[in-house]
C-alpha cells in the first residue's frame, strides 16, 4: 500500500514538473523570439535614419544619394547581400533610388506613408526567402515646394531564424537534461518494492 502511494507521488511529481517546464519553456521561448524581432526592428530603424542623413536634394530638387563606396553600410553596395534599400515618391510606385544590392532583384511595392510614419512588413520574395521590409515617411521643405519621399529598407530574416533556432535548441536541450536528471533520481525501485542486492 505504501509502495503504491509512493509510486503515485513520484509519478504525480514528475507530471507536474513536465507541465511546469513546458509552460516555462514556451514563455521563455516566446519572450526571446519577440526580443530578437524587436532588436532587428530597432537596428533597421537606425539604419534607415543613417541612410536619411546621407541623402540630399540638388539645385533641381532631385534626390541625391551617396556613391556605392560611400553608403553607410557596405552590404547595400553588394548584390544579393541580404540588405537592400530603395526610395520612392510618396503615394507612388515611382522609384527615385535603389541600392546596388537590389541589382537584378524584384523590388517590393512601396508603402504609402505619412511623414514620420514607420511601417514593417514580413515578405516572401521571388527567391522564396523571408524578408523584413521597413518603410519610413520623410519630407523636405524647400523654397520650391514640399517633397515627400518614402525610404525603405529590406533585410533577410534567415539570420534571425537561425538565432532563434539555436536558442531553442539550447533552451529545450537544457530542460531535457534537467528532466532526465530528475527521473534518474526518482526512487521507482523502492516504490515498486524492488530491493537492491549488494554483494558482501
Amino acid at each position: 500500500m505504501l509502495n503504491s502511494l509512493y509510486l503515485r507521488l513520484n509519478v504525480t511529481s514528475i507530471l507536474v514538473l513536465v507541465i511546469f517546464l513546458s509552460v516555462l519553456g514556451v514563455v521563455i521561448d516566446n519572450a526571446f523570439s519577440e526580443s530578437a524581432r524587436l532588436a532587428l526592428k530597432e537596428r533597421m530603424l537606425g539604419q534607415v535614419y543613417q541612410l536619411l542623413t546621407t541623402s540630399e536634394l540638388d539645385e533641381n530638387d532631385q534626390l541625391i544619394m551617396p556613391l556605392p563606396t560611400d553608403l553607410p553600410y557596405p552590404q547595400l553596395a553588394l548584390p544579393d547581400s541580404g540588405l537592400y534599400a530603395f526610395v520612392a515618391v510618396n503615394g507612388s510606385d515611382r522609384l527615385l533610388w535603389r541600392s546596388p544590392s537590389l541589382t537584378n532583384r524584384q523590388i517590393p511595392k512601396p508603402f504609402a506613408l505619412k511623414v514620420g510614419e514607420k511601417k514593417w512588413s514580413e515578405l516572401i520574395m521571388e527567391d522564396d526567402n523571408h524578408y523584413y521590409l521597413l518603410g519610413f515617411g520623410f519630407q523636405r521643405t524647400l523654397k520650391t515646394g514640399i517633397y515627400s519621399y518614402n525610404f525603405h529598407l529590406m533585410t533577410e530574416m534567415l539570420p534571425l531564424y537561425k538565432q532563434i533556432d539555436q536558442y531553442r535548441h539550447r533552451l529545450w536541450g537544457g530542460f531535457s537534461k534537467c528532466f532526465g536528471r530528475v527521473v534518474s533520481h526518482a526512487d521507482f525501485g523502492t516504490a515498486l518494492g524492488i530491493k537492491t542486492v549488494t554483494e558482501g
